[in-house]
């Protein structure tokens, strides 16, 4: 019997953009792929069609697939021949891991449309991220009697 594979909630997916950069270098070419071609060739959204980068991550998100891209072709076709995982600087990583966080429904319905078991709850149009849990606050520092040590009669 085939072992079911858990359900991809916005946690699971989160945690491995966090955790993987071959993840999270997948997930840009994804969102990029997801561009219009006008869109892909000119680097900006012009279409509100609510698929790929919105205006504002455009021109960043498709320089990022293109240095993804360029990293990962061979050096005769004049990349530079790395593995994907290794493409990204550790700048340009933790600005990628900001913007893509807002693209986690595309991502979901991406894995969804390839087959994955996406949480039915997260493709719902009315579906938002959840609030990060609070930690509880800690409890007041409890308070000690200090007592005066007795001295020694001298």
């Amino acid at each position: 019997m085939a072992e079911v594979q858990p359900y991809w909630t916005y946690e699971r997916l989160m945690e491995l953009l966090e955790t993987n950069q071959k993840a999270l270098e997948k997930a840009i070419l994804t969102i990029e792929a997801r561009q219009t071609p006008d869109e892909h060739v000119s680097q900006q959204t012009t279409h509100q069609n609510g698929r790929g980068w919105s205006a504002r991550d455009a021109e960043f998100g498709g320089s990022l697939a293109t240095w993804i891209t360029r990293g990962v072709e061979s050096t005769d076709q004049g990349g530079y021949g790395r593995q994907l995982g290794q493409c990204l600087t550790p700048r340009q990583k933790d600005g990628a891991l900001k913007m893509v966080r807002k693209y986690w429904r595309q991502l979901l319905e991406e894995i969804h449309a390839n087959g994955g078991r996406v949480d039915p709850k997260a493709l719902r149009p009315s579906a938002k991220p959840p609030k990060p849990k609070q930690p509880k606050p800690a409890p007041p520092p409890r308070r000690v009697a200090h007592t005066q040590p007795e001295l020694p009669d001298f």
